[in-house]
């Protein structure tokens, strides 16, 4: 069979995914060498050297498709009040990396499995 050309399309690297065994930084230095048009991160901006990834990112000319809050211990953080404080952190954060769109992840309560959404029958 012969290479199938797909046309139209645009691909955003998940950094969240792709190369983990490799840095944020060079996650993304790899997106841009493998022709990916934007970037999504999971929410690596809040655990990595913001500073080092705001100035790496016009070198590389990618934008930041989307990212998502600070996914934590709970999946997340927007349906938990007192937790109120980080979800505008974060937004504040996308801003700062000039993310166009922002993942807000409510939260997963405990005893359920975050890919299933089932009882865990642990």
């Amino acid at each position: 069979m012969g290479q199938t050309k797909i046309t139209g399309f645009k691909f955003s690297a998940n950094t969240g995914y792709l190369w983990k065994n490799r840095s944020f930084t060079d996650r993304i230095r790899i997106a841009k060498r493998y022709g990916f048009t934007s970037l999504e991160f999971h929410d690596e901006v809040h655990s990595e050297d913001r500073q080092e990834l705001k100035e790496l990112l016009p070198d590389i000319d990618l934008p930041i498709n989307s990212m998502n809050v600070r996914m934590g211990e709970t999946f997340g953080c927007a349906a938990i009040p007192e937790h109120a404080d980080r979800a505008c952190e974060d937004i504040a954060a996308a801003e700062d990396v000039g993310a166009v769109a922002l993942n807000i992840l409510a939260q997963i309560r405990a005893g359920l499995c975050p890919l299933s959404m089932r009882q865990c029958p642990h």
